[in-house]
């Protein structure tokens, strides 16, 4: 699980990517800590995605999100939380591409998909 300072060091390392009307994906998004610190970052028009391959931790995420007040974002999908697999992105969110990924955990290789919804100039930042 992401930690604050993990948190911090991802979001000041993405911090020029995450500029209101961006879009984020949350690669490893757990209790939906950074979901929230992108989605405030982005906003307004901006778009976040989290995704995780646990569901109980998506469904964490969501519970966390609306006890923090961002149940408003939830309902109109400009945080959206999803389970899946996460070396696979989440295409559906970038029909632009994401301007910022974070992912939480090590990779033994570079994710091609991630890359390929990676927007041009974008940033990725791997927890290693």
């Amino acid at each position: 699980m992401l930690n604050t300072h993990g948190s911090a060091l991802a979001c000041e390392n993405l911090l020029p990517f995450l500029k209101p009307g961006s879009s984020a994906l949350d690669v490893g998004s757990g209790s939906g800590y950074l979901l929230a610190i992108m989605h405030q970052l982005v906003s307004p028009r901006g778009r976040v995605v989290g995704i995780d391959h646990i569901p109980e931790l998506t469904e964490m995420s969501v519970k966390n999100l609306r006890a923090d007040g961002r149940g408003d974002a939830l309902d109109d999908g400009t945080i959206k939380v999803v389970t899946g697999d996460g070396r696979q992105g989440f295409a559906k969110g970038a029909p632009l591409n994401y301007s910022a990924i974070h992912v939480g955990a090590a990779a033994p290789t570079m994710p091609q998909a991630l890359i390929d919804q990676l927007a041009s100039p974008g940033r990725m930042f791997i927890v290693s």
